[in-house]
């Protein structure tokens, strides 16, 4: 069979796939599929026999770009700290509920908009299309897994095609590759990309088995979890607890779980490009990017603050649509950046990570198990401040901020 070189299964990439699958978005023959891979990624799979070896989708590829590589925040980003004045948004939703009051006016704008929901049929998340104000609903609260892109986003090509206005928000990875199409095809004026601050994606298998734990517990069946949310308030902005709906018998229950943040957050399950991703670390692509603003500015806040960058004029126009129903403050990079995975490379225990993965795929050994394996190989001193955060989340939510503001005057 002949060698196609210009797909993204060709020799030479120098990154590592980041699963955003724009691949299989733009490619104008359909040939790419993706399928998740023996440790829970999304992985693409080409058709040899249809592929027409254009090269388009090794045009948007992070595998394939040499040239990416971690900034500061260009000349002229602002930074602000922002919250929606109406209190029902903040509680609905994970931070200061900016992406949400975004969305609805970008669709009240004439854009339609593209964003993540949580799919509970599958237990998947899922890339949806909003062009009414009331589907941008499906976008609330963030997931932390990864989300299944390629239908929407063949969905959003073929908008711009057609000279659409369209608005996605996703990952650094995925809004990269968006930029690099929408340059590439001249359509950039017409797409508003907004960005998260990003720490990773953990295994889907990680997520299979925290679902199959917390409906076993429950004394049903998968088919029974509802509702997750994956950052309750319960205990206030800051904390982070996984919640969901169980439904067994006509009754409703309410069930959480540590482990799967625990393991997510000890940084050894993650995609492989995760660990050094340039495009987490830099903010060339996006118009705004969005997240929690974590740090010693509102350490007292329970209730959830945005952090907003506008980075470019689109950007800024965007941000003018919500600024008469949010409350902002402006902010510098350096009381913020610090606080987030922006820059950084993450280390993990390959042996570790190998044990770990062999563990998720056995369904007899519980996730407690895989957190143990994982925190027992840490230095003493990683154990022990491990160890002091599971006790901290016992605490009240007034003694927990205490005790930040504290750590915040110290540190």
């Amino acid at each position: 069979m002949e060698q196609r070189n210009k797909n993204i299964e060709a020799p030479g990439c120098v990154n590592d796939c980041t699963s955003c699958q724009m691949c299989a978005a733009v490619c104008p023959v359909g040939c790419i599929s993706f399928n998740e891979d023996a440790e829970g990624f999304y992985r693409p799979l080409v058709d040899a026999e249809t592929c027409i070896d254009c090269g388009l989708c090794q045009s948007v590829c992070y595998k394939y770009d040499r040239d990416a590589t971690p900034s500061g925040p260009p000349a002229g980003a602002m930074l602000y700290g922002a919250w929606a004045k109406d209190p029902e948004v903040v509680s609905a939703t994970t931070s200061g509920g900016i992406a949400d009051l975004l969305a609805k006016a970008l669709v009240g704008n004439g854009y339609i908009c593209c964003g993540a929901s949580y799919d509970g049929r599958t237990g998947r998340a899922v890339h949806v299309i909003a062009d009414t104000v009331g589907a941008t609903g499906r976008f609330r609260g963030s997931k932390y897994i990864q989300s299944f892109t390629a239908d929407a986003f063949r969905e959003v090509a073929d908008r711009l095609r057609k000279g659409g206005r369209v608005a996605v928000f996703g990952l650094p990875c995925q809004i990269y590759a968006w930029h690099r199409y929408a340059v590439k095809k001249r359509c950039r004026d017409r797409l508003l990309l907004v960005d998260l601050y990003c720490h990773g994606c953990p295994s889907m298998l990680v997520w299979d088995k925290c679902l199959t734990e917390m409906a076993s517990s429950a004394g049903a069946d998968r088919m029974a979890v509802r509702d997750v949310n994956f950052r309750s308030k319960r205990k206030g902005w800051g904390a982070f607890v996984l919640e969901a709906r169980i439904d067994v018998d006509g009754v409703s229950r309410k069930i959480s779980d540590k482990d799967f943040y625990n393991l997510f957050f000890s940084d050894d399950l993650l995609n492989k490009a995760c660990y050094d991703c340039t495009a987490r670390s830099n903010l060339e692509a996006c118009d705004i990017r969005l997240g929690d603003f974590w740090g010693r500015e509102y350490v007292g806040n329970g209730k959830g603050v945005s952090a907003v960058t506008i980075c470019t004029s689109s950007g800024r126009d965007a941000y003018k649509l919500i600024a008469d129903a949010i409350e902002a403050e402006e902010k510098d990079f350096a009381s913020f950046l610090p606080y987030q995975s922006y820059g950084k490379v993450y280390k993990t225990d390959w042996a570790v990570r190998k044990h770990v993965f062999a563990e998720l795929a056995d369904p007899s050994v519980p996730l407690a198990v895989s957190v143990r394996t994982i925190y027992s190989a840490r230095p003493l001193k990683k154990r022990v401040i491990w160890r002091l955060k599971q006790w901290l989340g016992f605490l009240p939510p007034a003694m927990i901020k205490s005790i930040k503001r504290l750590y915040y005057r110290f540190s």
